[in-house]
């Protein structure tokens, strides 16, 4: 949530990435951010960077500037290890329940991970590699 994320960004040392953390009101949201809470600090702050980035696919499309900055991103995390880590995730998507809220309301992702999710997909599009074998 935003006020972990403030947190967090005031306890950190000088230079550090502040922390760019899923709403965990989907199953999705808590698992995303406990395998980037598991990484060493540097594939954190690269992770928090990109999903920072991802947070802004807010089209239909992604724009040239959001693939640019994607791919600069994606290198950084390397693109064996992103594809490896959207691997699991987008398994894990693809077998995710729905998430009963009240008895007239439930959701699959919650709508502020929904774009998040987006603009992960859309850095796979990046990687100059066969990405249809992923999942």
């Amino acid at each position: 949530t935003k006020a972990q994320e403030l947190l967090l960004e005031h306890t950190g040392e000088e230079g550090d990435v502040p922390p760019f953390l899923m709403l965990e009101e989907d199953t999705f949201g808590k698992l995303l951010n406990q395998d980037i809470g598991n990484f060493d600090k540097e594939d954190k702050a690269n992770w928090y960077q990109l999903l920072r980035h991802a947070s802004k696919a807010s089209t239909g499309k992604p724009s040239k500037k959001m693939l640019v900055g994607a791919e600069g991103l994606v290198q950084k995390i390397g693109a064996d290890k992103f594809i490896a880590q959207m691997k699991t995730w987008l398994a894990f998507l693809s077998k995710m329940e729905t998430t009963i809220q009240s008895q007239w309301y439930g959701y699959f992702l919650h709508a502020n991970n929904v774009q998040v999710t987006k603009g992960l997909v859309w850095c796979l599009s990046t990687i100059n590699t066969e990405v249809k074998t992923i999942v």
